[in-house]
């Protein structure tokens, strides 16, 4: 994959990040969009992260239930 290495840490591409941490690259690249993932900068038209993010540190948020047809959530 590619890295970035700014001097103070090594930044990875989000593909390899997404593959490292075991997620989807379109889901990881989304998380950085909502904020969620620390550190996360984008050079270009490309996102990096830190290569020292573990995947405890991203901010998850549940997903909501989908609504039942009658109404009732189960």
């Amino acid at each position: 994959g590619r890295a970035v290495s700014t001097g103070r840490m090594t930044l990875e591409s989000l593909a390899a990040a997404a593959k490292r941490l075991g997620l989807a690259r379109q889901h990881l690249a989304l998380l950085i969009k909502r904020g969620a993932v620390p550190g996360a900068t984008r050079l270009g038209h490309y996102w990096y992260m830190p290569d020292t993010v573990a995947r405890e540190q991203i901010a998850f948020k549940p997903r909501r239930k989908k609504a039942q047809p009658n109404g009732a959530n189960t």
